[in-house]
């Protein structure tokens, strides 16, 4: 297979391989549920989607916690020594050919949430800044429930940006709401982050998830931040039995995860109550 890498400015990586560009960006929250907090977000962009996860997703998650049936019910298992790893888990895929944003969360099992393209009125300002080595214009809109202002590059002549954001003649490097609760700006990747470049968009489809709407998932995710267990026989349909994979105590389902879900990130910057 042949890999092509296109430099189009020195402060930035782009990585194309079979056609799909990737950008990083540097996500900061700082609202009632998180203060002063940030990770950073790849963006991958092909002809016919994009795909906005974080970069742990390069890495193989070894502790993440499992879910087989077997004949008694269900069973959870999870390494005891250590939790899985906590990092913002939802990804969110623009799927061009449906016109539809299709965000792919896990809570025990794998959730497809589907929501229709919403693009901001944008109204192009005339103020310019430099971003990373990139020239950039400025834009103000409403989209999703918030007030945005963002800066876009119109050297990179693609209509999108992080998160659910697009709809101007250049990618959004920078991006920030009224309240300063979410922010988002392109960075530099790490080489070693660059080396394990794999920019192949899957759009998530098949039995392997269950599709809801994002209103119920707010909801499942509550009761599961209650009641872990209850939730786990719930949506599994049958017992559900707690299992250590290395025969130690497992102490992750009923105590210490739920302590460490929140709000979901979609449902908080888009104000879902």
């Amino acid at each position: 297979m042949k890999i092509i890498l296109l430099f189009l400015i020195p402060c930035l990586t782009l990585a194309q391989a079979q056609g799909t560009n990737r950008y990083y960006y540097k996500m900061t929250i700082n609202d009632s549920v998180a203060k002063n907090y940030s990770e950073t977000f790849m963006l991958n962009i092909s002809s016919s989607a994009t795909e906005f996860k974080n970069i742990e997703y390069l890495t193989p998650m070894v502790s993440d916690v499992t879910v087989n049936k077997n004949e008694g019910g269900f069973v959870i298992s999870g390494n005891s020594n250590t939790l899985p790893k906590n990092f913002i888990r939802g990804r969110i895929y623009r799927d061009m050919h449906s016109n539809l944003f299709k965000t792919v969360e896990t809570l025990v099992i794998d959730y497809l949430i589907a929501d229709s393209i919403q693009n901001a009125q944008w109204k192009i300002l005339a103020d310019t800044a430099n971003i990373e080595g990139l020239s950039c214009q400025k834009a103000r809109g409403f989209v999703y429930g918030r007030n945005y202002t963002v800066f876009f590059a119109k050297d990179i002549p693609l209509p999108y940006g992080p998160w659910k954001l697009g709809g101007l003649p250049g990618l959004i490097v920078s991006a920030q709401d009224d309240e300063m609760e979410f922010g988002f700006r392109i960075v530099s990747p790490d080489k070693e982050i660059v080396k394990k470049n794999n920019a192949n968009i899957e759009l998530p489809a098949g039995v392997k998830f269950r599709q809801i709407n994002k209103y119920d998932y707010l909801r499942y995710s509550r009761m599961f931040q209650e009641n872990s267990e209850l939730y786990a026989k719930m949506v599994t349909g049958g017992e559900v039995q707690f299992k250590s994979r290395d025969d130690q105590s497992l102490n992750i389902p009923t105590q210490q995860i739920s302590k460490r879900v929140i709000v979901p990130l979609f449902c908080r910057i888009e104000h879902l109550k």
